[in-house]
């Protein structure tokens, strides 16, 4: 799987191209963030952007660990998010960047799946097939099927919850 980096570093994003599972490409929806204090014109706007990132893994180069406790302290940073300190770049970035998506990989498998169907939750099924409609061509078509299950309220309120999770799970089987 090609992993796509938003990159807002001076760093030339050249050094992925050695490593054929990373691409930076503003064209499409990013899977981890490398944000670098030191490319922000201030303070203000790298911290908006660590805001605006927030649900997105994050692999954020500061200058010490003084800021990096700073932006945990604060909240700018979650447990998710990578650090690497600014001359520590060269030999760790790739390395880290390896650990943010293992990272991401199991919090994003473990929050992907609805516990009651095991089928994908809705933003994990969105994720999904978002890059799948946007490559999408004559020699390269997509279908999308929704399902509604008529009248299941009805159900929860003459059957109960347990029947109607029964309902949903032998749908889901169907699904699968």
């Amino acid at each position: 799987m090609q992993v796509n980096v938003c990159w807002k570093s001076k760093i030339d994003p050249k050094v992925l191209q050695r490593h054929d599972n990373f691409v930076v490409d503003e064209a499409l929806p990013y899977h981890v963030a490398l944000l670098d204090a030191g490319y922000f014109p201030s303070q203000n706007q790298f911290e908006a952007d660590l805001v605006s990132a927030a649900l997105k893994p994050k692999l954020i180069i500061v200058d010490g660990p003084e800021t990096e406790f700073s932006l945990i302290n604060r909240g700018l940073a979650t447990p998710l998010d990578e650090f690497c300190y600014s001359d520590r770049v060269e030999v760790e970035l790739i390395p880290r960047l390896k650990r943010l998506l293992e990272r991401a990989d199991s919090r994003r498998l473990w929050n992907a799946v609805d516990s009651l169907t095991g089928l994908m939750n809705r933003q994990s099924f969105l994720e999904h097939v978002r890059p799948l409609l946007i490559s999408v061509s004559q020699e390269r078509p997509v279908s999308v099927l929704l399902i509604d299950i008529d009248h299941f309220k009805r159900i929860n309120d003459e059957g109960g919850h347990s029947a109607g999770d029964t309902v949903l799970r032998a749908v889901a089987e169907v699904l699968r």
